[in-house]
């Protein structure tokens, strides 16, 4: 894991001094650092030295025939699998993944990227032919930035650093709506005016010559199907074996941040079966037994010998630091997670930890969270028995009926079959567009876009979503990859992968996902027999762990990493009005501070209401350093 800065200059290089630049971002890689300079191209580089901590390894590199520049952040966990299939007779300027790259480009071209397991921002420069490229990982684990001006294009590993460049910073105001939906900002524009993040699974080529940016995606889930996937694993256990066994690679001591979950668990199993020293870091919060994992996880631990931490947190001490997250995180990210996680980072670089492993994307490709085994349900229900409910009456959207639904959903959803349970919501759901099968059951969006129109005074707040799954399609194949690709781009990418890279590198670790290497994800979506009951509650998970992993894990209610609620309650009572009534949005008339004021003191005690407000003081904080 490093940061990386660079500027590419069309007509000469103006000497910004990027190496100065690049001290901004020494805590993503506080062991080594580098610069590069010519007539037409300079980059920054700092390094966390994780495979090959010599030297050697130490960046930018430049090829043997002078004509290549590289810089790279991130992990290509098959480094080995590459020497010994596709450059056999190569000699390497060092026994790092980084050096794999360049006799690879050099090779196979931008193709190269297709060959690659891992997590990363690969940045060539072209000497001879004035042309850079940029590769991005597949479902964007690791982070860049640009800024296309007529003469230069800057980019950087983030976006802070080039907010240096800009002299009157904006904020995006086509970005707030999708903040306070989403709890973070998806797409390709930022909340910076001018900056933009580079798509996933995609890369970004410019020359000299037209100084025009073309962007050519090389991987996508709709790609993925039984006749092309090219993955060999006998069933889902080898496959997140091999997952996890290639990201345990690591010269670096390497920790697991632990729950009492599935996911989590699984990395554990695994993880003691090829590695013995590792150290797991779970969260306890004082007080609060109902929210608190970390006895079990515990018990856990020690069940596969391996060494535990807890980081226990206060409400006071909560209260006092909960926000000094928001200035590693660039853009505003209101999950409520975010502290804790921030904590276990910290933890980890406390014991010397570079390396931490997560269950990111357990949830997300096995189909963990509730309101999304809701959307596979319904989406089914309605393409497949849209015939017999012709009949029932249509009716407006009510937030409480809805919540109503869900309640019952939750309570019953072990009793009662998903297709009852779907019937059931189409009593809620029968007069909502197309805009989303998906978030139409995530209750922070109902409850944000319902406080959208009740808080702001922008009319642009009340356009229909942009983020469309069509019910239409054919659920056999293309529902499935709508829903994946909706839960990837509005919630996985901009939120916990984001969470996962900036609270990682501001304390100078880095977080792993075994769950989101793409040969696992491309075998659980071509090799498996999706359907709506058996996508629920991943079920496929528990059927393959069911006699490796304790029952009391496989069969628990999902907790999710969330602290306790009454933290909302504190938060809000503390900066309500510090924050909020003197704030960027109160004082540009965005929002109406007195009907936000009448709501909260008639509902202190409402979740929904608190978790918006929360969403404000956030954005608030992060305005502050803007």
């Amino acid at each position: 894991m490093c940061g990386i800065s660079g500027c590419f200059y069309k007509y000469k290089n103006q000497n910004l001094l990027l190496n100065r630049y690049s001290e901004n971002l020494v805590h993503r890689g506080p062991d080594a650092k580098g610069f590069y300079s010519d007539d037409f191209y300079e980059i920054g580089h700092v390094r966390l030295s994780i495979l090959d901590l010599t030297d050697k390894a130490n960046q930018p590199e430049i090829s043997s025939d002078n004509r290549y520049v590289l810089t790279f952040n991130g992990e290509i966990y098959n480094f080995i699998e590459l020497k010994k299939n596709y450059l056999i007779n190569e000699k390497f300027s060092s026994n790092s993944d980084t050096a794999i790259i360049l006799p690879l480009f050099k090779k196979y071209g931008t193709s190269f990227v297709n060959k690659i397991r891992g997590a990363f921002i690969i940045s060539i420069w072209d000497k001879h032919l004035k042309k850079l490229y940029i590769f991005r990982d597949r479902i964007g684990e690791k982070p860049l930035y640009y800024k296309l001006e007529n003469d230069k294009l800057l980019y950087s590993s983030e976006l802070k650093n080039l907010k240096l460049f800009i002299k009157n910073k904006k904020v995006n105001l086509n970005n707030i709506r999708d903040y306070f939906l989403f709890g973070c900002t998806p797409g390709q524009s930022t909340l910076v005016e001018g900056i933009f993040k580079l798509p996933r699974s995609s890369y970004l080529e410019i020359s000299q010559k037209d100084f025009s940016i073309k962007i050519e995606n090389y991987w996508n889930f709709s790609k993925i199907s039984k006749e092309n996937n090219e993955t060999n694993y006998p069933n889902i256990y080898d496959a997140i074996s091999d997952a996890v066994n290639i990201n345990l690679r690591s010269d670096a001591k390497i920790g697991l941040s632990l729950s009492s979950g599935i996911d989590s668990n699984i990395l554990l199993y695994f993880a003691n079966k090829f590695q013995k020293d590792l150290v797991s870091i779970s969260i306890s919060y004082a007080g609060s037994e109902k929210s608190d994992e970390s006895k079990k996880a515990k018990e856990l631990a020690k069940k596969y010998n391996t060494k535990f931490s807890k980081v226990i947190i206060s409400d006071d001490e909560m209260l006092e630091n909960i926000f000094k997250y928001v200035s590693s995180t660039d853009e505003p990210i209101s999950d409520f997670a975010s502290y804790p996680m921030f904590k276990i980072n910290e933890k980890a670089k406390d014991l010397g930890i570079k390396v931490l492993l997560n269950g990111v994307g357990g949830d997300e490709f096995f189909w963990g969270y509730h309101w999304v085994n809701q959307a596979v349900a319904q989406n089914y229900f309605n393409i497949k028995k849209k015939n017999s409910y012709q009949f029932m009456p249509k009716i407006e959207f009510n937030y409480k009926l809805h919540k109503f639904f869900n309640k019952i959903n939750i309570k019953f959803q072990d009793k009662i079959s998903s297709s009852i349970l779907s019937y059931l919501n189409l009593f809620m759901i029968s007069r909502i567009n197309d805009e989303t099968k998906l978030f139409a059951y995530n209750y922070d969006y109902l409850n944000s876009n319902f406080y959208l129109k009740k808080f702001f005074n922008n009319p642009k707040f009340n356009y229909e979503n942009e983020y469309n799954i069509q019910s239409s399609c054919d659920f056999n194949n293309k529902i499935q990859i709508d829903i994946i690709n909706e839960l990837v781009d509005c919630w996985l990418e901009p939120n916990l992968l984001l969470l996962s890279d900036r609270l990682g590198m501001h304390h100078s670790v880095e977080n792993r996902s075994p769950f989101l290497d793409h040969a696992l994800i491309e075998y659980t979506i071509s090799k498996t027999n999706w359907n709506y009951e058996f996508s629920n509650q991943k079920r496929l998970l528990k059927k393959s762990f069911r006699n490796k992993l304790p029952d009391s894990v496989l069969d628990q209610r999902k907790k999710g990493f969330s602290p306790p609620t009454r933290w909302y309650q504190m938060i809000i009572e503390k900066y309500f009005y510090d924050i909020i009534k003197d704030g960027f949005l109160a004082n540009n008339n965005m929002i109406d501070f007195k009907k936000i004021e009448q709501f909260y003191l008639n509902k202190k005690n409402d979740i929904n209401l608190l978790i918006f407000l929360y969403k404000i003081i956030v954005f608030e904080f992060w305005y502050k350093n803007f």
